[in-house]
């Protein structure tokens, strides 16, 4: 069951990872450089 078209799935599976990606690396950041991590970003 392979379609070759298939758009909409692969857009919202990238940005499903895009957010996880995000959320984990932010969590990460806030966890390691709970305080730096501002000083960091700004």
């Amino acid at each position: 069951m392979e379609r070759p078209e298939r758009p909409i799935e692969f857009r919202t599976m990238l940005i499903l990872y895009i957010l996880l990606g995000i959320a984990v690396a932010l969590t990460i950041h806030f966890i390691l450089l709970s305080s730096p991590a501002y000083n960091w970003i700004s």
